[in-house]
């Protein structure tokens, strides 16, 4: 009897602990099934909706992390996932941390990123990683810490033990994060760095010191001596490198201009063309006729187009001339020097004029950029190449009309004339990106309201809406015009102008009661009223909204 008493309470004991156990685990379910909702919630098309959702989860705090981590692989993820992951901060690293080895790309990259932003309190995670096996987790541990930068004392010192890593993908990885940190420290092993048996390392240690700047100045010796790398991207990366450090790498730059190796000179000429200081423009002024030469040479193009730009005006009579060179590449950068010289470069106007014949598009495009660019002696030509055969050329002569801008509107005026629809069209493009300044083309603009191509009259009436205020009496007038569809377009561009057409209100409201049956009654009486109720509600005075409600109420009834 008792055994069975023994028996039953044992019995009760274990349904007890059964209910319990499941009990727990249907808590855990459904707690889980929130926060997956939750998440969800994340994507939430309503601002508030979501950043309610991104508070709740954080309070909920390091049990929400798996799931999160989970939505990273959606490439349609809102940001607010990563950002709800740093908000949670350090409670979350535990669980970010083997992220990193994620199969998913996505995922490995948005963690990195998250980790970098948690910042100081993910650091001794991320730097213990920077031992790990796998050189791909080393290499996304790097780039972590980079961005966290000197935020912690902890990262330069591991950063620059982490340049000694037997893999070159980590060591290009850790120039990058060195130049991030901006840190004095590391120029010593950037320096180094310059001399690894991997080409991609030493050309981002040059790039890290330039990011660097002034305090990289120690590494100007090495820098210099590495211009005469045989790897011409190398050179290129040192010259760059040299050009940020700045005014303290000037003296060395100025004694290589008068060093025999021409190449050497251009790179040197480049560099103090960027650091821009007068001192350094005018010592390149005394290898000018070397540096125009050298725009024939493909490496140093770049860097010497960039001084001939800054040293200007006495630069002309010498680009002018080479203008002419049998190079497409040659007559395209001088071309873009001189757009770069701008308005000091009149005297070239004729030059580039010719250009716009040139065989090859792209240096009619180069042209007509740099005619645009030293102002209004060019406006003939240009309207010329709106006809150019080739879009690209006409898009940029159009360009170049709307950065002259109000000295370009006479001739514009004419070109809204032109016989040929695509001018006509490009022309009133171009005033109407040149806005109020062409309000002396309002009166053509509105003939353009009936022209015989829909592009040019839609084009027109984008252009007058542009005019804004200024147009209003005009348009006003066009209200009356005997063409039905003149009148409508006119009413849609004074809805367009909205509260500045507050004069329009009762020619507008006039229009209504147009008699012609063209414009009113049978199918169009809906256009009229619509096009005209929706000026008036853009417009929004009190009478406009009366009559827009009086219509509203028409509708209805119909």
């Amino acid at each position: 009897m008792v055994i069975v008493k023994k028996l039953k309470m044992s019995d009760s004991i274990s349904w007890i602990l059964l209910i319990f156990i499941l009990g727990f685990i249907g808590c855990g379910t459904h707690e889980q099934k929130e926060i997956k909702r939750l998440v969800r919630e994340l994507q939430h098309e309503s601002t508030e909706i979501s950043s309610e959702t991104e508070e709740t989860l954080v309070k909920i705090g390091k049990d929400t992390v798996p799931t999160l981590i989970q939505a990273l692989q959606d490439k349609s993820a809102s940001s607010r996932v990563e950002e709800t992951l740093v908000k949670i901060g350090k409670a979350a690293v535990p669980a970010l941390i083997p992220a990193l080895q994620d199969r998913n790309q996505l995922v490995r990259r948005r963690t990195a990123r998250a980790l970098s932003r948690i910042g100081e309190d993910a650091v001794p995670a991320l730097v213990q990683l920077l031992q790990d096996q796998d050189r791909n987790i080393r290499r996304d541990a790097t780039w972590a810490l980079g961005r966290i930068g000197e935020r912690s004392e902890d990262v330069v010192p591991a950063l620059i033990q982490a340049l000694q890593d037997e893999d070159a993908i980590v060591r290009r990885a850790v120039t990058f994060a060195l130049a991030e940190t901006g840190a004095e420290d590391t120029v010593p092993v950037l320096i180094q760095a310059l001399r690894d048996e991997n080409q991609y390392v030493r050309w981002n240690s040059a790039y890290a010191l330039g990011a660097i700047g002034k305090k990289a100045v120690g590494a100007v010796p090495a820098l210099i001596q590495l211009l005469q790398d045989p790897d011409p991207i190398l050179r290129f990366s040192v010259a760059g490198a040299l050009s940020r450090i700045g005014e303290d790498a000037m003296p060395a730059l100025i004694q290589l201009l008068q060093g025999p190796d021409p190449i050497l000179r251009a790179y040197a000429a480049g560099a103090l063309g960027e650091i821009g200081t007068p001192d350094a423009i005018e010592a390149t002024v005394e290898i000018l006729p070397e540096l125009i030469q050298s725009l024939q040479n493909p490496e140093i193009r770049g860097a010497v187009a960039g001084v001939l730009g800054q040293i200007g005006k006495d630069t002309i009579p010498n680009l002018i001339k080479v203008l002419q060179n049998p190079d497409p590449e040659v007559r395209l950068s001088t071309a873009r020097i001189l757009g770069r010289i701008g308005k000091e470069a009149t005297d070239a106007v004729p030059a580039l004029i010719q250009l716009l014949q040139d065989p090859e598009w792209e240096v009619r495009d180069a042209a007509a950029e740099a005619l645009g660019q030293i102002g209004k002696d060019a406006v003939p030509a240009l309207i010329q190449l709106l006809q150019d055969p080739e879009w690209e050329v006409r898009d940029a002569a159009a360009e170049a009309l709307g950065q002259i801008g109000k000295d370009a509107v006479p001739d514009l005026i004419q070109a809204v004339q032109n016989p040929d629809p695509e001018v006509r069209g490009r022309a009133t493009k171009v005033l109407g990106q040149i806005g109020p300044s062409a309000v002396d083309a309002i009166p053509a603009l509105i003939q353009g309201l009936q022209d015989s191509g829909s592009d040019v009259r839609w084009r027109t009436a984008m252009a007058l809406g542009r005019m804004g205020k200024d147009a209003v009496p005009a348009l006003i007038q066009a209200l009356q015009n005997p063409d039905p569809e003149v009148r409508l377009s006119t009413a849609r561009v004074l809805g367009q102008i909205g509260e500045g057409a507050v004069d329009a209100v009762p020619a507008l409201i006039q229009l209504l009661q147009d008699e012609d049956e063209t414009v009113r009654g049978g199918a169009n009486t809906w256009t009229v009223s619509g096009i005209v109720g929706e000026a008036l509600e853009k417009i929004g005075t009190s009478e406009a909204l009366k009559v827009v409600a009086e219509l509203e109420k028409e509708e209805r009834l119909r």
